[in-house]
């Protein structure tokens, strides 16, 4: 009959509100796993940023000690020089030169340590920056996918009233009808 037809979509209807409500959290729960793997590989990134910082710092800095070594050596030996013979003058202006030239080294390696540290901290902000871009842009799809969720609830909802209305209103027919 008519009522047991509309019964029937009735109980369709709200078996597909049920599968509805079911497939949003199925999605809710894909996007907490989704953020939770992109905040470990955010981690993993900035990791691995850090760890090619320390790197590059640290090769710096032996290059540094280097220089500074041959530095202390260049200074050593012009102290050793101001003791010699007139005759010696020379070799002491070339050590003095060598020793200008291994400060100019020093600094000029110095100055590369921390433009290398200043690019780091420049790349990490970067690295920070786009996560944060996707993070939102992630956020953005939730926010809009949720909104169509609620959007297809209500539409079901409403589908849903109509038809018990619908069915209400033919089964009251039906019972006139018997009277």
């Amino acid at each position: 009959s008519a009522a047991e037809a509309e019964t029937r979509r009735l109980r369709s209807a709200e078996q597909k509100l049920a599968e509805s409500s079911q497939a949003s959290e199925a999605r809710r729960a894909a996007r907490r796993d989704e953020a939770r793997l992109e905040a470990r590989l955010q981690t993993s990134r900035s990791a691995i940023v850090a760890e090619e910082a320390l790197v590059a710092a640290r090769a710096a800095a032996r290059r540094a000690a280097d220089a500074a070594k041959r530095g202390a050596a260049a200074m050593r030996e012009a102290d050793a020089l101001d003791t010699i013979s007139s005759a010696q003058a020379e070799a002491k202006r070339v050590a003095d030169a060598e020793q200008a030239r291994l400060k100019e080294e020093i600094d000029r390696k110095r100055s590369e340590v921390e433009a290398e540290a200043q690019r780091m901290k420049l790349e990490v902000a970067r690295k920070r920056a786009e996560a944060e871009a996707e993070a939102r842009r992630v956020q953005e799809e939730l926010d809009a996918t949720k909104r169509a969720a609620e959007e297809e609830k209500a539409q079901l909802e409403a589908k849903l009233a109509e038809a018990r209305r619908a069915a209400d209103a033919e089964n009251s027919k039906l019972v006139d009808s018997r009277r």
